[in-house]
């Protein structure tokens, strides 16, 4: 399919420049009966050639859809195996990081959007690293009777920034995203005026979950609001 794909353009390319050989010869020559039944069937090859081409190029091209996501597949909930000390799929770790933080960390959260939660864990020892793990959050397309895609892998995310004895967490970018498919043919319908336009609204399932592990050796100094973070706690 891929050399069919490669060779019909040419061809259709060598049709064209035939038909205005054609065209040219028959200007020059005299235009009876026959050169005109020759000059409409080379026309219509034309035209039949170059709709098989638009068909076959424009569905074999290259799709990148993000993947289907099924109302009744199980996920695992990411906050409920933080709370339980439980281990959560790597698929849904965006990173983990490792900072070193002497005597006492700072935790800042300038912003007033609500599009983001921590959860902080106090370990006992006197280390003085702290362990980051970061989750992305989950996104969805929102209608229970169209195929339903899970665009959490394009949400992009501003990681927080650290410093010796400080972690500020950015705002997340304003980001829209949109993805078309078409399932009509590439060609007739570009002779339709009737456009149909389907808008899937993204529903947000899950905010992207910030997981620190902070030993007790280091002072904490926490500067959030208590709407952006849970503390906890161990048995």
């Amino acid at each position: 399919m891929t050399l069919f794909t490669a060779i019909l353009p040419v061809f259709v390319v060598l049709l064209m420049l035939l038909t205005v050989w054609g065209i040219q010869r028959t200007i020059r020559n005299r235009f009876s009966r026959k050169t005109h039944f020759i000059l409409m069937g080379a026309y219509m090859i034309l035209l039949v050639a170059a709709f098989v081409a638009a068909e076959v190029i424009g569905h074999t091209k290259e799709m990148n859809h993000p993947p289907l996501s099924s109302a009744h597949q199980e996920k695992v909930d990411v906050e409920d195996a933080i709370l339980a000390g439980k281990p959560v799929p790597e698929e849904e770790l965006i990173t983990e990081r490792i900072h070193s933080v002497d005597g006492q960390l700072s935790l800042y959260h300038p912003g007033s959007d609500y599009d983001s939660i921590f959860y902080i864990e106090r370990s006992k020892g006197n280390e003085k690293k702290v362990i980051e793990r970061i989750y992305k959050p989950e996104l969805t397309t929102g209608r229970d009777d169209f195929p339903s895609y899970d665009l959490s892998d394009y949400v992009k995310v501003n990681l927080p920034e650290w410093s010796e004895s400080e972690m500020i967490f950015p705002d997340q970018p304003n980001q829209k995203l949109s993805f078309s498919s078409y399932y009509d043919s590439i060609v007739l319908n570009q002779f339709s005026r009737n456009e149909d336009s389907d808008t899937h609204v993204g529903s947000t399932i899950r905010y992207l979950i910030v997981h620190l592990i902070i030993p007790e050796s280091i002072v904490l100094k926490n500067q959030m609001s208590p709407d952006y973070y849970i503390e906890v706690t161990r048995n």
